[in-house]
């Protein structure tokens, strides 16, 4: 089910797990949230738990317990520059690389220069969400 950011309803929240798109200035959810997920977005850097991506084209995903729901996950992609919007792509110790988002999840959270498709950071929450 895709639906926009709007219409996600308290039903929504309760019995599913999400996927969000954007960031704070693009998504009512992330905006309403934003104090309590783990990351930050500025122009030239993201941050996502105590890791830090410098670059003005970067894309990131993570997965984190839904703040309004903590039996749900949120999975949030997204973007510091909505010109270089990317999907990333995540790679086999063998380089075989898949340039597919279903293959998203190696990590709990990755951050990649869009433009080379290059990770700059990627890594695990610990057992408490840290």
């Amino acid at each position: 089910m895709v639906k926009p950011d709007i219409e996600i309803s308290k039903k929504d929240l309760a019995e599913y797990n999400l996927v969000l798109i954007g960031t704070n200035e693009s998504n009512l959810l992330l905006k309403r949230m934003k104090n309590e997920l783990p990351y930050s977005i500025s122009k030239s850097e993201i941050k996502i738990g105590n890791q830090l991506a410098e670059g003005e084209n970067l894309g990131f995903y993570f997965i984190y317990p839904n703040p309004e729901n903590h039996n749900k996950y949120l999975a949030v992609i997204g973007y510091n520059n909505a010109d270089y919007i990317s999907l990333g792509y995540e790679k086999y110790e063998s380089n075989n690389t898949f340039n597919d988002i279903s293959n998203y999840g190696w990590y709990d959270y990755k951050i990649w220069d869009a433009l080379t498709n290059k990770d700059l950071v990627k890594g695990y929450f610990n057992s408490f969400w840290e």
